[in-house]
């Protein structure tokens, strides 16, 4: 066995990847971490994965291959606010001047669609929506819902403002 005590463990990625960046975790340990949207491994290729321990002078590995997927091309997403009339209607007002959209008290809808998946696996795509601060120059400040299959996402926003 390769115990934390007795053994030492290390993970290693062909193509070569300096797992010591932040995206990575546990490189010495029994379990890699890759954190999402890390972006630390590159779309389209193939990666052998590698786990080795070394205990009582004798090394054993496994090995594993991931292709990593592409990203979905075409498609667009938009942006909703919506409300409740007193009838029990709901009235979607779509992509309308950004100044008259109220963070407190509007519910928004953001939806996708048309999107595609170049490496046709046949399997749903999966959607993560979110928003971040406007004067954000990149995604770390961005706040991110739950994957999932639906393409819409109902969400309510904080004071402020927001680029979703």
């Amino acid at each position: 066995t390769c115990d934390e005590e007795e053994g030492s463990r290390q993970w290693s990625i062909e193509p070569a990847v300096d797992l010591t960046t932040s995206g990575w975790a546990g490189a010495d340990s029994s379990q890699l971490t890759m954190f999402a949207g890390a972006n630390v491994l590159m779309s389209g290729a193939q990666y052998t994965l590698t786990h080795s321990c070394t205990a009582d002078g004798k090394t054993g590995t496994a090995s594993v291959k991931l292709k990593v997927n592409s990203p979905p091309i075409g498609g667009s997403c938009t942006w909703c606010t919506k409300k409740e009339k007193k009838n029990g209607k709901v009235k979607l007002k779509c992509n309308q001047d950004e100044s008259k959209a109220r963070a407190l008290d509007t519910l928004f809808e953001l939806s996708c669609s048309n999107f595609a998946d170049p490496d046709g696996d046949g399997e749903s795509l999966w959607y993560r929506f979110g928003y971040r601060p406007v004067e954000a120059t990149d995604n770390s400040e961005a706040i991110w819902r739950e994957p999932s299959t639906d393409n819409f996402k109902e969400m309510e926003f904080p004071t402020g403002r927001w680029t979703m």
